[in-house]
Parts: C-alpha cells; sequence; structure tokens
C-alpha cells in the first residue's frame, strides 16, 4: 500500500498562492508521502513544458503521482456542453500521460433541473463508453469517483457502473462521500472492492466538514478490511482537512499505516 495526498486543508493557500505547489511537494517528501495527486484546477498551465517541470520536480524528490484529479459535468444534458466536458477529460488524459500518472479521476457532475434522473445518467454512460478507449491509447486509466452531486448515492453509482459495463472503468473509492447522501461507507466498498484502483481516505465531521483522517466519522477500520480482504494493495490518498495543516496530515498519515496495518487479511 502507498500513502498519497490531496491537501484539502491547503487548497485555499495554494489557490491564493501563499502555498506554492513546489513548496507542497516539498512536504509532501518531508512526511515520507510515497507521492501526491496533481490537481489539474491548480496547474498554471496546459503546455507540455510546463507539464513536464512538475514531472521532473515530483521525481527528483522521490515522489509519484497517484492520479490526475479532474472533475468534467458529464452528466450536463445540454449536448454542447456535455461536449465541451469530453473534450476537457481527453484533454485530462493527455495531461495525465505527459507528467507520467496511469490514473485519471473523473466526477459525473451536477443535477440539471429538468432533466431526469434516467437521462443524466444515460449522459454520464454514454461519455464514458467514448472515453474509456480514448484512454487506453495512453495508458491511462478512468477512476470515477463516488462525487457528489452525480453518484453520491450508492444505488446511482452502481447503476452507472452497470450501464457502462466495461472491466476497463475503475473507481476512485472516496470514503466519505457517501455519508452525505445519508450512505452507507462500508457498503460502497463491499460492492465496488473489486474494482477501486485509486482511495480518497477522506475523513468528515457529523456537520460533514472535512477533517483529518481518523478523526471524524467514517469507519475506515470496516473499509481498509474490505478492501485489504479484496486484495487491494494500491494507492490510500489522504483528503486532509482541518486547520492545522502540516500536522494535520503528519496524523492522518499515522493513522491510515496503523489502521491499514491493522486490518485483518481473512
Amino acid at each position: 500500500m502507498k500513502i498519497g495526498c490531496l491537501p484539502i486543508c491547503f487548497f485555499d493557500a495554494i489557490k491564493t498562492k501563499k502555498l506554492t505547489l513546489s513548496a507542497w511537494h516539498q512536504m509532501a517528501a518531508d512526511l515520507g508521502l510515497d507521492g501526491v495527486e496533481v490537481y489539474e484546477p491548480f496547474l498554471e498551465s496546459y503546455e507540455k513544458s510546463h507539464l513536464l517541470r512538475i514531472r521532473k520536480e515530483l521525481r527528483g524528490l522521490d515522489l509519484d503521482i497517484s492520479m490526475l484529479t479532474t472533475y468534467g459535468n458529464i452528466a450536463n444534458t445540454d449536448v454542447n456542453e456535455w461536449q465541451v466536458a469530453v473534450d476537457a477529460i481527453r484533454r485530462s488524459i493527455e495531461v495525465a500521460a505527459i507528467i507520467g500518472t496511469s490514473n485519471v479521476r473523473i466526477a459525473p457532475g451536477k443535477w440539471r433541473i429538468g432533466s431526469t434522473r434516467d437521462m443524466q445518467i444515460n449522459y454520464v454512460v454514454r461519455a464514458l463508453r467514448e472515453l474509456i478507449p480514448f484512454a487506453a491509447k495512453y495508458g491511462v486509466t478512468l477512476a470515477i469517483e463516488n462525487h457528489p452531486e452525480v453518484g453520491v448515492k450508492i444505488d446511482d453509482f452502481l447503476d452507472i457502473l452497470r450501464r457502462v459495463n466495461q472491466a476497463e472503468l475503475k473507481v476512485n473509492l472516496d470514503t466519505s462521500n457517501s455519508l452525505l447522501a445519508g450512505d452507507d461507507p462500508v457498503r460502497l466498498a463491499r460492492e465496488v472492492k473489486r474494482h477501486v484502483v485509486h482511495v480518497h481516505a477522506s475523513d468528515r465531521l457529523r456537520n460533514g466538514t472535512h477533517c483529518a483522517v481518523g478523526e471524524g466519522i467514517v469507519p475506515f477500520p470496516e473499509i481498509f478490511r474490505t478492501l485489504k480482504q479484496a486484495g487491494y494493495d494500491e494507492w490510500i490518498s489522504m483528503e486532509v482537512g482541518g486547520t492545522k495543516g502540516e500536522e494535520d496530515i503528519r496524523r492522518s498519515r499515522d493513522y491510515v499505516r496503523e489502521t491499514w496495518e491493522a486490518a485483518p487479511v481473512q
């Protein structure tokens, strides 16, 4: 198992440039992480030279890139806007190949007033069926996440997987998003455990706010046991909230390592 991080606690600082990406990468290396996610909204440019600089910087710090984390409202039933979203994901796949990661996270998008659930899920499925072979050409795996809004309900998420019905489509399992829909994250882990290629270890307080991993209400021992017993041994990328920055990441790192090690294999 490899531990990475998507530092929610630093999102505002990075967005306002109070913390540079280079400084965050150095911190991740100093914390002994195996890697980081590249969060596409923080890319300053899509120029190949810029992307290669990021790749070189991370390799120089002995950090891998667990995933390119992007969005894309492929549930949009406006055909023109849907096509823009699909094309944006095509670009994300190309970016992933340049920076050197084989995983691209996709979030299905938002519910649209005036469109039925079935219609929107069909648009998600149509997009994924188009994108999967495109990604394969670049050696990239698409990992759909149970991300708000479309797909955060477990039944909706499973419906998308069933309709796509392609083994090449994988899952980025978020451990807390199901709670936002009143669902059981352990149930989701059990349902998708054979499809998971990347995990967002995300914890929340009872009010829904992100916190340090292990300090909220997410049942990590049960989720980790489910994944471990299914043979999962890939990335656990911590989505760390909280207000103490580096200290919250350090505590999250220690909790994930200890809890994963303690999870029984049988």
